[in-house]
């Protein structure tokens, strides 16, 4: 297993990526013991406030969303507004 640190915290290689294990442990937490166990509008708006302060929206974060997206159950509505933040975020602070 491959770990580092990144700009937002612990890089660890989960299913062939890179990903950031402190923000996938951030969404898993949104919805431990909470409401219906699936990621809310709220859920997401905190999610996307974590990735803009990173410096840049790189691979690794892509990688990051990625594994958050097809691991955890979203509302449609919070799907829908976080993958709209997400392209924004991916077209205005791309790097790498």
């Amino acid at each position: 297993m491959y770990d580092s640190h990144h700009a937002m915290g612990e890089v660890r290689e989960v299913d062939g990526r890179r990903v950031d294990v402190t923000l996938v442990r951030a969404a898993e937490r949104l919805v431990s013991g909470r409401g219906d166990g699936r990621i809310s509008r709220e859920d997401a708006e905190a999610l996307i406030e974590r990735l803009r302060e990173a410096e840049a929206y790189t691979q690794i974060e892509r990688d990051t969303v990625a594994l958050i997206r097809e691991r955890l159950d979203w509302t449609e509505a919070a799907a829908d507004w976080f993958d709209t933040q997400v392209g924004r975020l991916s077209a205005t602070h791309s790097r790498g």
